[in-house]
Parts: structure tokens; C-alpha cells; sequence
């Protein structure tokens, strides 16, 4: 079996990671564009995938926004082939060893229960609900946690 490796995303990641985000994420708004992906951008989102041999099984997207003191989990996504593999715990790790800000955020679907039991078990709290956020009318749970919680992976 191959290794699953966890790291930046480089610009030949792009059309693979575009592919899954279009399949996992089909209507919203606020997608990647192949520019996001230019090894010599300084600002913009920091896009971290879960790759193995050429397959892009996942990703996650973090934004640092002006005025906000914490850093967004703007996506989380994980192939239908990559699931139940610990992909997106292992995504999430990654992204708090890169966000810039003590606190990391996310939104998430108030149906999506799988992933809402995740965020949960990584240390996310419940911290407000945004009423019919996604177009087919679900909530957006919002969640927060401390970068360096009690839940962090330890790193050496």
C-alpha cells in the first residue's frame, strides 16, 4: 500500500485538486482558481493536500482574512476513495500546524453529521449558527478552536 503524504499543494496539484473540489463542493461560491496554486504567491489561501502517488485523495484550504483574529478552514475535502482512511484528521493537523492565528474557524453543514463528530473530537466548539447558509437551506454550524488545544497532535 502507498503512503499517504500531507503537504502544500504545488501548481501541478492544481487540476487534480480543482477536479475534487468541483465534485465535492458543486455549488458553492468561494472555489480555488488554478492561480491559487502559483509557487510564487505570498498571499492568498494555503491549500495543504493528501496525496498518494498521483492522486489527490484530499484537501484543505485556509484563509487568513484582515481584521479577523482567526485563521478559516474554508474547505475540508476528502475523494470518496479516500475515506475512512483518517485523511481528514490528518488534513486537519496540517492545517493547525499552519494557520498563522491562535484560533482556527470553520463552517459546517448542521447535516453533516460525520464531519460535525470529527470537528468535535479535534477540539472544535459549537459557537454560533448561521441560518440558511447553504443553498439547499442548512445551517452552518460555526466552530472554533484553540490552535494549541489539549487535543493537539504533538510533533517532534
Amino acid at each position: 500500500m502507498e503512503t499517504i503524504e500531507y503537504r502544500r499543494a504545488r501548481p501541478e496539484d492544481a487540476a487534480a485538486t480543482l477536479d475534487l473540489q468541483r465534485q465535492l463542493f458543486p455549488t458553492d461560491p468561494n472555489v480555488l482558481v488554478a492561480e491559487d496554486f502559483s509557487a510564487d504567491k505570498t498571499d492568498g489561501p494555503i491549500i495543504i493536500i493528501a496525496a498518494q502517488d498521483t492522486e489527490i485523495l484530499g484537501f484543505c484550504v485556509l484563509r487568513d482574512r484582515s481584521k479577523r483574529p482567526w485563521t478559516s478552514i474554508d474547505f475540508v475535502g476528502v475523494a470518496e476513495s479516500g475515506r475512512g482512511k483518517g485523511i481528514g484528521r490528518e488534513l486537519l493537523a496540517c492545517t493547525f500546524a499552519a494557520a498563522s492565528r491562535p484560533v482556527v474557524r470553520l463552517f459546517v453543514a448542521a447535516q453533516n453529521t460525520a464531519a460535525r463528530a470529527l470537528y468535535k473530537r479535534l477540539g472544535f466548539m459549537h459557537t454560533g449558527t448561521k441560518k440558511n447558509h447553504y443553498p439547499d437551506g442548512d445551517d452552518a454550524l460555526v466552530m472554533m478552536r484553540l490552535k494549541f488545544s489539549s487535543k493537539s497532535r504533538k510533533t517532534s
